[in-house]
């Protein structure tokens, strides 16, 4: 399993248990991941570390001082 958090921009569009599928894009030097229907977006990732399948499960929903977080569990 690996797991990897996306900033979300607003509560209410996922909840805990929900199964999400992500957008990889690839950019000059690095790789990113947007949640179906622009839900939320992850950090830079490097090529070297792509994610193996494009279906997850969200593990944990939380509120930060920067925003609203998204933990997805992926199978790999």
């Amino acid at each position: 399993m690996r797991q990897m958090e996306f900033k979300v921009e607003r509560s209410g569009l996922m909840k805990e248990g929900d199964e999400v599928d992500v957008i990889e894009t690839k950019m000059d030097n690095f790789l990113y991941y947007t949640i179906e229907h622009a839900y939320g977006m992850s950090g830079n990732i490097p090529f070297s570390e792509p994610l193996k399948t494009r279906h997850a499960r969200v593990v944990k929903m939380e509120e930060k001082p920067r925003g609203f977080y998204a933990l997805l569990e992926f199978n790999e």
